[in-house]
């Protein structure tokens, strides 16, 4: 009897493990990716020091990679993850992948995006190539048959999930897509107007760009009345991108008529991923994004 319960133990944990490993999916599976042209760029990644990619550089072939929950809700939902990085690198594992693991825990699937960074040298129209890979991403998740699909973006990921959330049907370079059901942004980038984060504009914009280039991809005056509901993390303390960023966005939200939520924080300064987990001092706000996606 022993032996047989060993063996169905084994059985059971060997099945999880399986189940739990994450996937990776191409966006573009049949090899044509949008705006792309021939360069020598090489990929690049950082690792951590017990060897996960860290910093994802110079993506070629974006991707997503999926983490299937173990306990789904009774309103089957998706997250779509995008991590930070100035526009420089995918910070993929403090804002990707223990993200997910955190998320999934909590009964969502999850799916990390890999976009691409822009890059005159490998992309034609090169501002526009990572909202298009954010795009396809949502897209594909929402032909899954969800009832509902999220997005949750860090640092410059939060102003490319604040881009899906405002400038689904303003991409000359991809058709509309259907608008996330409701975002979380985390110290997000969103203004290249007022209390810019000037390497995201920069790495994004490049140093020579249009004002109608900066009106277009400042969060803040795209708002319409289908954005959707968005929650907003922030530091008061955060050095890098200001809090400001977010009560931009929050107040402009109001003014729409768009249901949104701040939490500012006096501490916890930039790049805190899941929170206090990961600093000390870094707020635990997991627990109000749980709350504000089961309202909305």
């Amino acid at each position: 009897m022993k032996k047989v319960l060993t063996l169905f133990l084994w059985m059971f944990l060997s099945s999880v493990l399986v189940f739990s490993q994450p996937e990776d999916f191409l966006l573009y599976p049949d090899g044509n990716i949008p705006l792309n042209k021939n360069c020598s760029s090489i990929p690049k990644i950082d690792s951590t020091k017990e060897g996960r990619p860290s910093r994802l550089k110079n993506i070629q072939i974006p991707k997503m990679t999926y983490w299937k929950t173990f306990k789904p809700r009774p309103k089957k939902t998706a997250l779509l993850v995008i991590p930070g990085g100035s526009y420089a690198f995918v910070s993929y594992e403090n804002e990707g992948r223990k993200v997910a693991e955190r998320f999934q825990n909590e009964g969502f699937d999850v799916f990390v995006l890999k976009y691409r960074l822009p890059n005159p040298d490998c992309q034609k129209s090169a501002p526009w190539v990572p909202l298009t890979d954010a795009m396809t991403a949502l897209e594909l998740i929402q032909k899954r048959g969800y009832d509902k699909v999220g997005v949750i973006g860090f640092s410059a990921g939060g102003h490319l999930a604040s881009n899906l959330a405002t400038l689904f049907d303003k991409n000359p370079y991809k058709a509309a897509v259907k608008p996330p059901n409701f975002a979380c942004l985390v110290y997000p980038v969103i203004s290249f107007k007022e209390s810019v984060h000037v390497d995201s504009k920069r790495n994004l914009l490049g140093k020579d760009t249009s004002q109608s280039m900066v009106d277009l991809f400042s969060s803040e005056l795209q708002i319409s009345k289908d954005t959707p509901p968005t929650l907003l993390i922030h530091s008061a303390d955060d050095q890098s991108v200001s809090y400001q960023n977010s009560e931009i966005f929050f107040e402009n939200l109001l003014k729409k008529k768009v249901h949104s939520e701040i939490h500012l924080f006096p501490f916890g300064g930039h790049g805190f991923g899941l929170g206090r987990v990961e600093r000390a001092e870094a707020p635990e706000w997991v627990h109000l994004a749980l709350d504000f996606f089961e309202r909305f």
